[in-house]
């Protein structure tokens, strides 16, 4: 009786969730998302979901990415690679990283150009998705520039990638940047980052 419940509260919950989702105010649709999210029930939401991917707020499409990532079905797919043409940077890069996550070969042609993408956060995110899917050939020349890339924010997101790709030689490589870097809060990202991979191999 108590799972059952639950259960007509969860339905009610999500009931009110939908229609939230229609909502005419972008930062109420983005509200219910993120609560959906946290439930874990996207793919009870799924159609919805998939036609909120037109929606006029680029975070709301951003976050509904991220939500399609996790329902994993064709659909979803179909979505998140239209997606990887959206004009916003956000979108973009949480379709890579929606890619990444669903261990998908299949779109590694179209990820490849984005590593090459002006947004820092776009190539970074590409870069770490080859990385991690095995095409370090591809991958590593394109980490190496952004280490020595004149913009301070895209060294920033070269040390985000060697920290979370699992990069071999992360800590050395880390220390090469070290020793020509002139930005103190590169630095600091560099040292901080350093410092983690040194945590994580000695637990």
């Amino acid at each position: 009786a108590g799972h059952r419940a639950i259960a007509k509260i969860d339905d009610k919950v999500i009931d009110e969730l939908s229609l939230q989702l229609n909502s005419m105010k972008g930062d109420q649709r983005l509200r219910a998302l993120q609560v959906i999210m946290l439930m874990g029930k996207e793919s009870e939401v799924e159609a919805r979901l998939l036609q909120l991917m037109k929606d006029p707020d680029h975070k709301v499409r951003a976050t509904v990415v991220r939500a399609l990532g996790l329902t994993r079905t064709t659909s979803a797919v179909k979505a998140l690679l239209i997606a990887l043409q959206d004009p916003d940077r956000r979108v973009k890069a949480n379709a890579i990283e929606a890619f990444e996550e669903l261990k998908h070969p299949r779109v590694i042609d179209l990820i490849h150009p984005l590593m090459r993408h002006p947004d820092n956060r776009v190539r970074g995110n590409a870069v770490k998705a080859m990385i991690v899917l095995g095409r370090l050939a591809e991958a590593v020349p394109v980490l190496d520039g952004m280490m020595k890339d004149p913009e301070p924010m895209m060294r920033r997101t070269a040390i985000w990638v060697i920290k979370e790709s699992g990069i071999k030689d992360a800590q050395l490589r880390l220390q090469e940047l070290l020793l020509r870097e002139k930005d103190p809060e590169v630095a600091g990202k560099a040292r901080d980052a350093f410092v983690k991979l040194k945590e994580k191999e000695t637990s």
